[in-house]
């Protein structure tokens, strides 16, 4: 009997190594496509070099004749991403990906959703399923559009579709502008690390947490949206706090140092009922998951 299969897009990701790492683990014959990484024969999965964006991608992924597909590749460029014209490139691509995918046989598409779609005006943790979407950055906007289509694209041609909605992803190699690596490498410099007064809340997960949720979704029956996270809240300061006292640099925190931007959500936060019910459990709490960041920065630190 042969192995399930699965495709993985943006294999070689924040998220996506960590997706591939536990599917592979699953048993699953596990495809990841990136567009720089060579194969790399000490990985339990194999590796297809192609861009994404050009006209035969679509073409090349069905060919693979993977059962599911795990599409994570998106414009990400950190500072750039939420307004970047290239959203629109990602939403054109995505959608013949997803056509191709299914003419080709393909059984299940997860694509990977974000929580800046919902309307976050709100203070309560959001419903997947009865929390409106309500984007207002072209980032969210064009994920959500997609979203839609893809969702009235699954009824129609039979193909199973589930949609992952990520919180606030944390973890070693994140881009270094970012709270928690901009935090940490500031203290390990003895420096200031300034932050806003900080009392948005929050919800916080690792990316290898978010990587085995997304699996855990991919390998579920689950379909529509599903928001992952983790079972606890916090705000930016506490996270902030938790950073120093890990480092035992109190002394260097400013929080309130910047001011809170006006378009800051007060809350946004999820509702995790459907990804429990796939008895998902994470790896890391808030403080073993920083002090997991902080060994990774140390070691990439020069003497």
């Amino acid at each position: 009997m042969s192995r399930p299969s699965v495709l993985i897009t943006g294999g070689a990701g924040f998220i996506g190594r960590h997706v591939a790492a536990e599917m592979a683990g699953q048993g699953y014959d596990v495809i990841v496509t990136s567009q720089r990484a060579a194969p790399d024969a000490s990985q339990p999965w194999r590796t297809l070099t192609c861009d994404l964006l050009a006209a035969d991608a679509p073409s090349l992924l069905a060919a693979t004749g993977a059962d599911t597909l795990v599409h994570l590749a998106w414009e990400t460029t950190h500072g750039q991403f939420w307004n970047s014209p290239a959203n629109l490139d990602w939403v054109a691509a995505t959608l013949r990906i997803a056509r191709a995918f299914r003419e080709g046989g393909g059984r299940r598409f997860v694509g990977i959703g974000t929580c800046i779609e919902y309307d976050m005006t709100g203070l309560e943790p959001i419903d997947e399923v009865t929390g409106p979407t309500r984007p207002t950055i072209l980032y969210g906007i064009a994920k959500d559009a997609t979203r839609a289509i893809l969702q009235s694209y699954a009824a129609q041609s039979g193909m199973d579709f589930t949609w992952a909605r990520v919180f606030h992803l944390y973890g070693p190699d994140e881009k270094p502008t970012r709270l928690v690596p901009a935090v940490i490498t500031a203290m390990l410099r003895g420096e200031e690390a300034k932050t806003s007064a900080g009392t948005q809340a929050r919800n916080f997960i690792h990316a290898a947490d978010a990587g085995r949720a997304i699996a855990a979704v991919a390998m579920s029956e689950l379909t529509g949206p599903v928001n992952i996270g983790t079972y606890a809240h916090t705000t930016v300061a506490e996270v902030a706090t938790l950073i120093a006292a890990i480092l035992g640099r109190p002394e260097l925190l400013r929080i309130g140092a910047y001011p809170t931007k006006a378009e800051e959500p007060a809350s946004l936060v999820p509702k995790l009922d459907r990804l429990r019910s796939l008895g998902f459990k994470p790896q890391f709490d808030l403080a073993s998951g920083l002090a997991d960041v902080i060994r990774s920065m140390k070691a990439g630190i020069p003497a």
